[in-house]
C-alpha cells in the first residue's frame, strides 16, 4: 500500500511519463483574425508551363480533378508606381489550380448530380484547358499517356480573386471573409519570336 511519502508531487503531477503533447513555454500570438494568405495580383495572359500532372479526389470520392503544378515562366508584369516602369515579378513561381478549377469527373450517384453536375457545368474550366492544349474534346481520356503528353506544355491563364466559403451548420455555404486565387480563362500559348 502506498502512503503520501511514496508519491512524489511536482510540476508533472497527474501527467503520464510521456505526455501526448510537447510541454513547453507559453507563447502569446495575439490577434490573428485579420491574417490572410497573400494573393497573387489579378492578371490576364500569364504564361505557365505544366511541371507535374495527376488526379485529385474529393474526400468522398464523388469528384475528381486534374491536379497540376504550373510554373509561371515569365512572371506577372507589375507597374512600379515609383519609377513608372513595368517589372516582371513572380518569375518561376509555382501555382496549383484549385480543385474545382479543373474538375474533370463527377459521380452520377452524387446527391446533387441532378443540376449543375448533370449539365456538366463542372467541366467548363477543364474543357477550356483541354482546348488550349489542343486535345480532342470529343475523346478526352486521362491516363499515363495523357499526363506525359501535357507535362512540359505551355499555356496562358488568368488569375482572379474569389471569396472563400465553407459549409455552415445548416449545410449551406457561407463566406469566410477571406479570398483565394482562382485560375481560368485557359488559352493556347503561342511563342513569340
Amino acid at each position: 500500500m502506498l502512503n503520501n511519502e511514496d508519491i512524489e508531487l511536482g510540476a508533472g503531477a497527474g501527467l503520464p511519463d510521456e505526455a501526448p503533447f510537447q510541454v513547453g513555454e507559453e507563447i502569446e500570438v495575439g490577434d490573428i483574425s485579420d491574417v490572410q494568405q497573400s494573393l497573387l495580383p489579378v492578371a490576364k495572359g500569364v504564361h505557365g508551363q505544366i511541371r507535374k500532372a495527376g488526379i485529385a479526389k474529393s474526400n468522398d470520392g464523388s469528384l475528381k480533378s486534374l491536379k497540376l503544378e504550373i510554373e509561371m515562366v515569365d512572371g506577372i508584369p507589375i507597374d512600379n508606381p515609383e519609377t513608372g516602369e513595368t517589372e516582371a515579378q513572380y518569375v518561376g513561381k509555382v501555382i496549383f489550380p484549385g480543385f474545382m478549377d479543373l474538375c474533370c469527373w463527377a459521380s452520377p450517384d452524387r446527391p446533387d448530380a441532378k443540376g449543375w453536375y448533370k449539365t456538366k457545368q463542372h467541366l467548363l474550366g477543364f474543357k477550356e484547358l483541354m482546348a488550349a492544349l489542343g486535345e480532342d474534346l470529343k475523346a478526352v481520356r486521362i491516363n499515363d499517356e495523357f499526363f506525359e503528353r501535357i507535362t512540359g506544355r505551355d499555356v496562358l491563364f488568368s488569375i482572379k480573386h474569389e471569396a472563400d466559403s465553407q459549409k455552415g451548420a445548416d449545410g449551406k455555404r457561407e463566406k469566410t471573409g477571406t479570398f483565394r486565387e482562382k485560375y481560368g480563362q485557359w488559352k493556347k500559348f503561342v511563342a513569340q519570336d
